[in-house]
């Protein structure tokens, strides 16, 4: 039997039989002792490709997931034929050219938009928000290392910090504390972290690192940066000894903030060290596409020169792919402030719209909303633990597990918080559509 005749058999079996009966060997655990045919091939990434694309993003509005802009793949898609690599760190001195260069502007860009000083600042593109966390403990771990040993550091956080920094604090053998929330802004209570860092200095402990977040995954709330530093300052001062290091995880809320608050300025106290963003979630650049901005001496710290290239290690991931940054540097100069602006300012609309219609349907709800983040948190009943069908957490990605949250006040909560994400792929269509499930589900107005 011919070439010609087999490739036709082929095609007819796929239209008769599931294409797995012609893929299947494929699929075993076996690494593979002889080439397959591109034929078998190719129709096993198909199937594949056509399981990604069976869900719907239009409707994930429960996920921090976004559908990635359209313009973006075809700048990625361009670049990764190069198959460039950035390894090392590209904003400390101007690159010859190319996507590391590229990298050198978009770090400056990113200085620029949180009124930062270059001079001091500097930054890299990471694999996202949880490398961003772990590359950020790390320098401050070094910083206050440099006076207290590791068994006197102290991280603080909260219960709705994000777990990456819970796995970085176990990579770096850091011990955490968690500092109640207080229940009007959801976010860490200033008063209650000057007790627990007052109640260390009792026990001998000076070294601490202080984890904040701006855009708590399960709320949108953000930590007031300026109301902890307040106090930071006045514990300086109190208490000569203590070496403090903010870090400040805003994966979220790092590229929302700024175009809502246009002095928005996260370095304005010299004691936050690293600032990290993901690209990949509201600003949809395919992954991997977050950035960590940092204190210049902190990177001087942990660098260390090596032997088999002619640069320095200064960065947690060696070879890095330059194609997401040149993902980036179009997507903001095609966007600018403005085209933000508009974006943003269409997005909250929506959810305004959504958080009123949810008023009606569950009279009882509590609704955790910061007016600067596209997204919120959600209780259904205050009384007791209403929850959605599988259906309508299956269909739009909408998920939520028990947590327990201690509160500034005393109280702890037992509680099941649905996330909502208002990411630009959602449309009031997607919206209503949501809202219409509910209504057939608990009725309402």
């Amino acid at each position: 039997m011919g070439f010609g005749i087999k490739k036709k058999v082929k095609e007819l079996a796929c239209r008769i039989w599931h294409p797995k009966l012609i893929y299947g060997e494929l699929t075993n655990n076996s690494y593979p002792k002889y080439p397959y045919s591109k034929f078998q091939i190719n129709l096993r990434l198909l199937d594949s490709f056509r399981d990604e694309q069976r869900s719907d993003y239009n409707q994930r509005v429960g996920t921090l997931i976004a559908k990635a802009d359209q313009y973006a793949i075809k700048i990625y898609q361009k670049f990764i034929s190069a198959n460039p690599n950035n390894i090392g760190s590209w904003s400390t001195k101007v690159p010859y050219g190319g996507t590391k260069l590229l990298e050198y502007e978009v770090i400056q860009k990113l200085i620029d938009l949180y009124h930062g000083q270059n001079q001091n600042l500097e930054g890299y593109f990471t694999s996202g928000g949880q490398e961003g966390n772990l590359y950020s403990i790390w320098l401050a771990k070094s910083w206050v290392t440099n006076k207290y040993d590791l068994h006197q550091i102290r991280l603080l956080k909260t219960q709705l910090t994000h777990h990456s920094i819970d796995k970085a604090c176990l990579i770096s053998s850091v011990e955490r504390i968690d500092i109640p929330v207080n229940p009007k802004t959801w976010g860490m209570d200033p008063q209650a972290m000057e007790t627990e860092i007052k109640k260390q200095i009792r026990n001998g402990i000076y070294g601490f690192i202080i984890s904040l977040t701006f855009g708590y995954p399960q709320t949108g709330t953000s930590d007031d940066l300026q109301a902890i530093d307040s106090i930071i300052q006045k514990l300086k001062k109190q208490y000569r000894k203590i070496v403090i290091s903010i870090i400040i995880d805003a994966a979220f809320n790092g590229l929302i903030e700024p175009f809502i608050t246009h002095n928005f300025r996260p370095f304005f106290t010299q004691d936050v060290h690293a600032f990290c963003v993901d690209f990949s979630k509201f600003t949809a650049i395919p992954y991997p596409s977050g950035a960590v901005l940092y204190r210049k001496q902190l990177r001087e710290i942990i660098e260390r020169s090596v032997s088999v290239a002619p640069i320095s290690d200064n960065t947690l991931l060696g070879s890095r792919s330059g194609a997401p940054v040149a993902s980036v540097w179009g997507i903001i100069h095609r966007n600018g402030i403005s085209g933000y602006n508009k974006i943003i300012n269409n997005q909250i609309k929506i959810k305004n719209y959504f958080l009123n219609e949810i008023i009606n349907i569950f009279p009882d709800v509590e609704i955790i909303n910061d007016p600067h983040s596209l997204s919120s948190g959600i209780i259904l009943s205050k009384k007791y633990d209403q929850v959605l069908s599988r259906q309508i957490e299956e269909k739009y990605w909408i998920y939520a597990k028990k947590e327990l949250i201690t509160f500034s006040n005393g109280e702890s909560r037992d509680i099941r918080i649905y996330k909502f994400y208002f990411l630009p792929h959602i449309t009031k269509k997607t919206i209503d559509e949501v809202i219409l499930s509910f209504k057939k589900l608990f009725g309402g107005k």
